[in-house]
């Protein structure tokens, strides 16, 4: 822990001894708990501002949104938005007011005071369960167990540590859910907006939050309806119009917020996105199934799918009421049956996730591909999909239960499960029925069935998706055993309490400080050879492999006398990620380069370089594994290998190589995979027989339509229809060319420089990287002084500029060639493809060429893009 996060622990703690004198009347009682409260914040506050993983990238856009010029990519589509109004205008006060400020200290405030927000979310949570939920005299109690639970729940932790979507969508969306509960009780319209207000702040971090508000919209309406004295139906639907224009105005305010703080210059298609987080979802229907496309006229569309489901909701909410009125007996019966239900539910979830554990592996697709005659599932994420080879559509769905559930089951510590057990246990032996209320009972099942909704939908899987379901599994089971404990004597409670905490400390403190790697202690099954294709349940990591590596190699070195590590000064060392991720870190003198497509050939192989290479990476096949070569070190949790850190000479010593050679048919196109680390070259108009046909929802337009009818199997569908034309700027380097394409990046995350590494004639290839940039008006137009460039030569400036200082980038691109250059408007054109983005710089249109820019193996190909003739196969 920092001297920042000592800070925010202090602070934490003093704003708990506050809110404690305040609620329990008792200083004594105050200071306790206060006290017994310093262990989870501790191990969760732990490192959380010393590194960015690879999707923190997002810290810019609330870091720079104020700033006209800067294009604000996750709020455009409907996202991140809750997080850069709370944010952004902190931003916009640091870099007017404190321009002395480092962006690396701004990025170790902004992530302390976002787990500072999660917490404080977390503290009013507590607030309204035991106002309206916990018995008085259990209130005590329940604090320690709720505290533990919320700060060291796996996903909890790595929710509040991240600068991401993640920690609003959990924390909101549970909030929104209690308050829902409290609105049907109660009958309290209040509460349903609420409600409604929490689970649209929610839903535009994230899209998994939006059924939430769909379900507000309808509790809201619903709520309108019984509480109506007449015109009871016009009342109804008058209700729900009137909560998705509250939502609309809501979303409304926080573009005003936004606007205001850029003096109103903002993106063109800005006001367009205003309906976004109410349409955006949409798009999510292509994990369930492709054949729904909405083309242009998704929000419309979208919407009114939107307004039927949530009528259907308040409809069956006034059947069901108008059932349960009339059959008052069985809602007391419900609720005395579903604890005993819920028991042989949690056992069934818990049998299904250890078996599948150990006997069902997924793959991933085209990493590791589909055989003929398996059976081809259509829901894709990030240019994936899930698989399980099986060979049909039933096999598929009932191992992607069991896939599911050992997601679920994995990311549970196992003393939730045997206090659930234990609760029953005491009850049964003390004759004492549990008082657990039943829509609590209710919620704890709706949260057990999750995993099964993910598999039947195909949704993608993992601890991270499920953290609502297991935080409520979590919240519910608290609830049970503080009710167990309230039956015992004291002495027994205290026992209790402190062997359940005990026991989550001890399962979980060997997955520190992120806590993701996290498995139960029964959980064992993994190789610690990573394959392509082939996940496995822990963590494959996430980019903080560089703060724990640099942290490891930093040891190392000043534990020798003269500080120096196999005879390299520490302040000489260098450490590579070829995944992403940051290590935030002030005083570290080791020097790391990091980025999503970071290549092994970026530093020469010594012994003054190191290379990270995690597990995501090989899964991932966005980059080789050097199995013959032994690592320096390794980064494992309970003995689960995460990350290999390997040393330059030990793989120049192994001859191991990470350039691939490409080929020089003029003709030629990259078959993909790669054999043999060797790209294989095909005639253009010949494509094998063995490459599945493609069927796309859309066809391209325009001036790459020729191509991608004859290499559509390698470059896939379309992700838009039309060429993007933007501000492109260009510069040509004596090994490469850079291109900044202003906001056409095709991965929608943040601005980036590509970078073409080899040659530009017809049918030469060679590799490619994306590098994000966020050099800003008020910086130095030069980001690094490396001496005079040579005569005829230039040093890149502004964002290009910056890529080019990156350590590593100089060495294999060398100096610029010509200034920066604006084409002329639609000269520079890009094309995001499934496989491939297709690229037309300021030469290729004068020499009809294109690139052909590879995702998955950073290989690009200089191609005629026009005239190509196709074949009827192909098309």
């Amino acid at each position: 822990m920092n001297q920042n996060e000592l800070v925010f622990l202090l602070l934490v703690e003093l704003l708990l001894l506050v809110y404690l004198r305040w609620t329990l009347k008792s200083r004594g009682a105050a200071l306790a708990l206060a006290i017994l409260s310093v262990i989870p914040i501790y191990l969760s506050l732990e490192m959380t501002s010393q590194f960015l993983t690879v999707d923190e990238e997002q810290i810019n856009e609330s870091l720079y949104i104020s700033l006209p010029d800067y294009s604000p990519n996750q709020w455009l589509r409907g996202l991140f938005r809750t997080t850069d109004v709370l944010f952004g205008p902190l931003g916009a006060i640091l870099l007017k007011y404190f321009p002395q400020m480092a962006t690396t200290q701004i990025k170790i405030l902004f992530k302390n005071l976002h787990w500072l927000t999660g917490f404080i979310i977390l503290l009013w949570m507590y607030h309204l369960l035991k106002r309206h939920f916990v018995v008085a005299s259990h209130s005590a109690f329940y604090f320690i167990i709720f505290i533990y639970t919320a700060l060291l729940l796996p996903t909890n932790n790595l929710a509040l540590k991240i600068f991401y979507q993640d920690p609003l969508v959990l924390l909101l969306g549970v909030m929104a859910i209690l308050y829902l509960i409290l609105a049907i009780k109660n009958r309290n319209r209040i509460f349903a907006l609420f409600s409604i207000v929490l689970a649209f702040l929610a839903a535009q971090e994230k899209l998994n939050a939006f059924p939430i508000l769909i379900l507000s919209w309808a509790v809201y309406g619903y709520l309108s309806y019984l509480l109506a004295a007449r015109f009871k139906y016009i009342k109804l639907v008058w209700s729900l119009l009137l909560a998705i224009a509250i939502t609309l105005l809501t979303s409304a305010v926080f573009m005003l917020i936004i606007a205001g703080l850029r003096n109103w210059n903002v993106p063109e298609e800005f006001w367009q996105s205003t309906h976004y987080p109410l349409t955006a979802w949409g798009g999510t229907l292509r994990f369930i199934t492709e054949k729904i496309n909405f083309g242009n006229y998704y929000p419309l569309q979208t919407l009114a799918l939107t307004l039927l489901i949530t009528c259907l909701l308040a409809a069956a909410l006034l059947l069901a009421n108008r059932f349960l009125t009339k059959n008052s007996s069985l809602l007391m019966k419900f609720g005395r049956s579903i604890n005993n239900a819920n028991i042989g539910l949690a056992i069934l979830v818990l049998v299904i996730g250890i078996v599948s554990t150990y006997y069902v592996q997924a793959y991933l697709a085209p990493h590791f591909p589909i055989e003929s005659g398996q059976y081809q599932p259509s829901g894709k994420m990030n240019d994936t999909i899930v698989h399980f080879a099986a060979t049909s559509r039933r096999q598929h769905i009932a191992l992607y239960i069991g896939h599911s559930y050992a997601a679920f089951v994995n990311s549970m510590p196992s003393v939730y499960w045997l206090g659930l057990a234990g609760a029953f246990i005491v009850s049964k032996i003390l004759h004492r029925e549990q008082k657990t209320s039943w829509d609590l009972e209710l919620l704890l099942t709706l949260a057990l069935l999750m995993p099964l909704a993910f598999a039947l939908a195909q949704m993608p899987v993992g601890g991270r998706y499920f953290n609502i379901g297991l935080f409520l599994t979590a919240l519910v089971i608290s609830f049970k055993v503080t009710e167990a404990m309230t039956n015992l004597s004291p002495m027994k409670n205290a026992l209790f309490c402190a062997l359940f905490v005990t026991a989550l400390i001890l399962e979980v403190l060997p997955f520190r400080p992120l806590y993701a790697p996290f498995r139960p202690i029964w959980s064992n099954h993994y190789s610690n050879t990573p394959e392509a294709g082939k996940p496995i349940r822990p963590w494959p990591g996430w980019g903080e492999e560089v703060m724990l590596a640099g942290k490891i190699l930093e040891k190392q070195c000043h534990a020798s006398d003269d500080h120096t590590l196999d005879g390299v000064p520490c302040v000489s060392l260098t450490l590579a990620t070829l995944y992403g991720g940051d290590w935030l870190d002030l005083n570290q003198q080791i020097s790391t380069i990091q980025g999503v497509r970071t290549s092994l050939s970026k530093l020469p192989l010594t012994a003054a370089n190191y290379y990270i290479i995690n597990r995501a990476c090989v899964v991932q096949k966005t980059c080789p594994f050097p199995a013959e070569v032994d690592p320096a070190f390794v980064i494992n949790f309970r003995g689960f290998i995460q990350a290999w850190i390997f040393r330059g000479d030990q793989l120049r010593a192994a001859g191991y190589e990470f350039i691939r050679h490409c080929p020089t048919d003029q003709r030629a196109l990259t078959k993909l995979p790669s054999l043999n680390n060797r790209l294989q070259a095909i005639p253009l108009n010949s494509l094998p027989a063995e490459l599945p046909p493609v069927s796309c929802n859309m066809e391209p337009a325009g001036e790459f339509r020729d191509l991608w009818h004859s290499a559509k199997a390698l470059i896939g569908c379309p992700q838009h229809i039309e060429p993007l034309a933007g501000e492109f700027i260009e510069t040509s380097f004596e090994k490469g060319r850079m291109f900044w394409p202003d906001k056409l990046d095709p991965y929608g995350d943040f601005r980036l420089v590509i970078a073409t590494y080899g040659g530009q004639e017809l049918g030469a290839c060679g590799n490619w990287e994306y590098y994000p940039e966020d050099w800003q008006p008020e910086l130095p137009e030069f980001s690094c002084s490396p001496g005079d460039p040579p005569p005829g030569k230039f040093q890149p400036k502004f964002g290009i500029g910056q890529v080019w200082c990156m350590p590593g980038v100089f060495d294999r691109i060398g100096w610029a060639i010509t200034p920066e250059y604006k084409p002329e408007p639609k000269v520079s054109l890009l094309q995001n493809f499934e496989k491939a983005v297709i690229l037309r710089d300021s030469e290729g249109y004068e020499e009809g060429l294109v690139y052909v820019l590879f995702h998955a193996t950073g290989e690009y190909i200089r191609l005629p893009y026009q005239g190509v003739v196709t074949t009827d196969r192909q098309k």
